[in-house]
């Protein structure tokens, strides 16, 4: 039998077949018992860099390969050859974002990260399909946005085990030359792939937290990237810092930005500012519509002073700390905080957890225009759609939305921009300012104003620039031993004095950091080997794939 390296075969194990994948060849073993390949079920399925792309990212997510080739393999039975269907696209596209797209493949960097939202993305798409010498992968969050790229062969978690299996023989192969997928592209095989595009880069469906495998498409991207030494384009209205390297020139967003501490600004409506009404009262006569964004359905609870509208910061970094039962935590430095009795600011004895939610403001809305309908669009609920006054949460943007549909917006407006700092996660800042860009950039494809209110204008302002954001976030990583310059992982089931004394001696000269997410648990250790911890402990790693260019990175 003639059997190959990255051949699939069919092999004889505990009594029934398996599929495997020949790793290596070697004419005699020391396995004290062999299991026999019967047949070779498909020759050339990969390549031996595959294999060890596949294994590289196993070792990574502290899992087997076994998990990832799994989810690749054909199925059992032939697979239908794959017929492409041209697809014409039916988007107008607008002259600025072609002038965009040409600016960017003129240049000669082999990764770039681009601020822009879905729909530049898709011109850039369309612009590489016609350029492109060889292969063009596209890897988007959900399937809903594979049907929004609207050109290319498409894979997603609802394609069909057969037709996945051929788009997977034909991309091989190199019979497909764009490929529009979720997760599962970033792992396939290729011929050669010239350019791979990340649409909604930031976009946390990018990575499996719910079920095996768990990765991170855009890590495995940056793998295939490099072994196919093909340009990588992440675009997203703010790209993570993890793929933000080299990135300059960024122009400032143009809006205005509200406090609502200010006492001229205050108004009858909560969290309507009289910037914002006069705007939206002016809006409605033109025969234009308002968006307007808070990402709390019914009401929502944050600490704050009834009497000057203060919000305690966290004394050891100034970033927004999240309330738990009965303190704060940072979860930037992990400083712990008790719930002030008065207000650190004006002494008043005021200072409680207080609720403001859509279903409060669509409310208010509707008694301050009777004559107009609100309309709401949020996760299992959307009322009034196609209203001119629109209160909508983060459901918009990644289920209703389409980016080439032109909304005849006058204003686009964030009722509380800070809001999301107070979630427990040290991304909170940038996935903050991801949103605020994301705004900007739909008022600036509506030609519509823009809007941005607040509780903490000092910290809101930085993120409304980019480029002094990014400084920021980079120093605040740094110094608290933050992805991307340190690695990170959180495990489940376990306490720090469960692993073994070898394995803490050998973490601690590292400088990454361990989480113990368990009630009796508490501290930090170093970066531990993962391929040496007990089966029984789960964990979830936010770390590169393949070595930082950082020259922060940790040896």
């Amino acid at each position: 039998m003639e059997v190959g390296v990255g051949d699939l075969v069919n092999v004889l194990f505990h009594g029934r077949e398996i599929v495997g994948v020949v790793r290596g060849i070697k004419l005699t073993s020391e396995a004290r018992k062999l299991a026999p390949v019967r047949s070779v079920a498909l020759r050339e399925w990969c390549s031996i860099r595959d294999v060890e792309r596949i294994e590289r990212i196993a070792s990574c997510i502290a899992q087997s390969p076994s998990s990832l080739l799994h989810a690749l393999a054909p199925s059992p039975y032939a697979s239908p050859a794959f017929t492409a269907v041209p697809q014409k696209s039916s988007h107008s596209v607008k002259r600025t974002d072609v002038e965009q797209v040409t600016e960017i493949l003129g240049k000669a960097e082999s990764t770039q990260a681009i601020v822009g939202d879905f729909a530049l993305g898709v011109v850039l798409v369309h612009a590489l399909q016609k350029s492109a010498k060889d292969q063009v992968l596209v890897l988007v969050p959900t399937e809903r946005d594979v049907e929004l790229v609207g050109t290319g062969a498409m894979l997603h978690g609802h394609t069909k085990p057969k037709e996945r299996s051929s788009i997977a023989s034909a991309w091989r192969q190199g019979k497909i030359k764009l490929l529009v997928g979720t997760r599962l592209a970033s792992l396939l095989s290729a011929q050669k792939i010239s350019a791979i595009v990340v649409l909604d880069s930031g976009n946390n469906e990018h990575a499996s937290t719910r079920r095996n495998p768990r990765f991170d498409a855009r890590e495995a991207a940056k793998l295939l990237a490099a072994q196919h030494k093909a340009k990588l384009f992440f675009v997203d209205p703010l790209p993570r810092l993890e793929e933000l390297n080299g990135l300059s020139n960024l122009q400032p967003a143009t809006c205005n930005l509200v406090s609502l501490k200010d006492p001229l600004e205050r108004t009858s409506l909560d969290l309507i500012s009289a910037l914002l009404l006069e705007v939206m009262e002016q809006t409605l006569l033109s025969g234009k519509k308002v968006l307007l964004f808070l990402n709390r359905k019914g009401v929502a609870k944050r600490l704050q002073c009834g009497a000057c509208g203060h919000i305690p910061l966290c004394g050891t970094c100034g970033n927004v700390p999240s309330v738990r039962k009965d303190d704060l935590v940072c979860a930037h430095c992990g400083t712990e905080m008790w719930l002030p009795e008065v207000c650190p600011s004006c002494g008043k004895a005021k200072i409680h957890l207080r609720g403001i939610g859509g279903a409060k403001v669509s409310d208010d809305l509707q008694k301050q225009f009777p004559g107009e309908k609100i309309g709401v669009i949020e996760k299992g609920k959307i009322e009034n759609p196609d209203a001119n006054i629109l209160l909508v949460t983060e459901y918009f943007f990644s289920s209703f939305h389409k980016p080439f549909d032109k909304m005849t917006l006058g204003v686009v407006a964030d009722l509380a921009g800070d809001l999301g700092l107070q979630n427990d996660d040290f991304r909170s800042a940038e996935e903050t300012a991801r949103k605020l860009s994301r705004l900007v950039l739909l008022a600036k494809r509506e030609g519509a104003e823009c809007i941005i209110q607040t509780w903490l204008p000092d910290i809101i302002q930085p993120m409304l620039r980019l480029d002094q954001f990014i400084t920021n976030e980079r120093e605040l990583r740094v110094r608290y031993k933050l992805p991307p310059f340190a690695s990170r992982y959180l495990l489940d089931g376990t306490t720090l004095g469960d692993l073994p004394e070898s394995l803490k001696q050998f973490a601690r000269p590292h400088g990454d950091a361990i989480e113990i997410r368990s009630p009796s648990a508490y501290g930090q250790g170093a970066a531990l080997p993962l391929h040496l911890l007990p089966d029984s402990i789960k964990i979830t790693p936010d770390t590169s794939y393949a070595p930082s260019a950082s020259p922060q990175e940790p040896k």
